[in-house]
């Protein structure tokens, strides 16, 4: 459900990366041009240089979890936390954005409709065919945009109703998102709000404040993370990343209750890592981008506490791997 936001913030911080080696080359002296890396010859992973590759293809099985860093891609060893090289692999499309006003199940499906005066849930229940619940929507201010929203469960729905921000928009106003409850078929309540994220149990509104089934506050995440993750399908842990301490947090989200806190080693705090957890939940990888690309970060969920660190092979002083 955050795949969005995960590609658009990895898309931000590939023009920024791209922004500043631009910026090197155009202001660096002529003299520092004999300091620029060499292309190393085999794959290996950049440490220092700057440059984001972008990480890609993350594949988590029960022995391995593989990924890419640009053309280059590897293997990791779950039991023996060993990285090999793997054959390169193209990167995948991204998936195609649902249609405006819709939440569709990734495969062809649409889960749920919405536009300025009403939503309609139609969860897809396990032998049997979809039990759609319609709902008004009674927002007096313009909206630019209305997305739906829905848990795997099928139980909890939220539509965001979002007005431009732009003063001289026709749907210039404020933003709003909208609560259900879609077992008892009834509206939980609506409250000011840009984003939600529908929980097992509860909502996660702006990517900061924590509600519960019935649409209560109870806490705020951690810290603020657009691309944080749930850790497995059968707990209500939630791992995000503090990029003032450069630590991996895990939050229990239906007390609101501070499970973890785990650096992550990064010498700069802001360091992008990709997060990935296992189905069961007892396992996080936490894998490093730019300047710690490659660093497999390995952490006990079930537990709370860090295992080790991995690392793809790291490129020989005085060269790097550009793409």
């Amino acid at each position: 459900m955050n795949s969005l936001r995960r590609g658009r913030v990895q898309s931000v911080m590939l023009l920024r990366s791209l922004a500043v080696a631009v910026a090197v080359v155009l202001l660096a002296p002529s003299a520092a041009v004999a300091d620029v890396p060499k292309p190393a010859p085999t794959p290996c992973v950049n440490r220092g240089g700057g440059l984001l590759r972008p990480i890609h293809d993350v594949v988590l099985d029960d022995k391995t979890l593989a990924f890419c860093t640009g053309d280059d891609c590897w293997m990791l060893d779950r039991a023996t936390h060993t990285v090999a090289a793997a054959p390169k692999v193209t990167p995948a499309p991204e998936p195609p954005r649902d249609p405006a006003g819709t939440l569709g199940d990734g495969k062809g499906a649409t889960l749920a409709t919405a536009d300025k005066a009403h939503v309609e849930f139609c969860p897809r229940r396990t032998g049997g065919a979809p039990a759609c619940k319609s709902f008004p929507l009674a927002f007096k201010t313009p909206a630019a945009s209305v997305r739906p929203a829905m848990n795997a469960a099928g139980t909890l729905g939220a539509v965001v109703y979002r007005g431009s921000a732009e003063p001289d928009d026709a749907d210039h106003g404020p933003s709003y998102v909208a609560a259900f409850d879609l077992v008892k078929g009834k509206q939980l309540g609506a409250l000011a709000g840009g984003d939600v994220v529908v929980l097992d149990r509860g909502f996660v509104v702006d990517s900061a404040k924590i509600y519960n089934a019935a649409l209560k506050p109870i806490g705020k995440l951690a810290a603020y993370d657009e691309v944080w993750i749930k850790v497995g399908p059968s707990t209500d842990l939630i791992a995000l990343r503090d990029k003032t301490t450069g630590e991996l947090v895990l939050q229990n989200t239906r007390t609101a209750r501070l499970v973890a806190r785990i650096p992550l080693g990064a010498a700069d705090p802001t360091t992008y890592f990709r997060l990935v957890a296992t189905p069961d939940g007892a396992m996080v990888y936490a894998i490093g981008g730019v300047e710690d690309e490659g660093d497999i970060v390995v952490i006990d969920a079930a537990h709370g506490k860090l295992v080790t660190h991995a690392s793809a092979p790291v490129c020989a002083p005085g060269t790097m791997r550009r793409i």
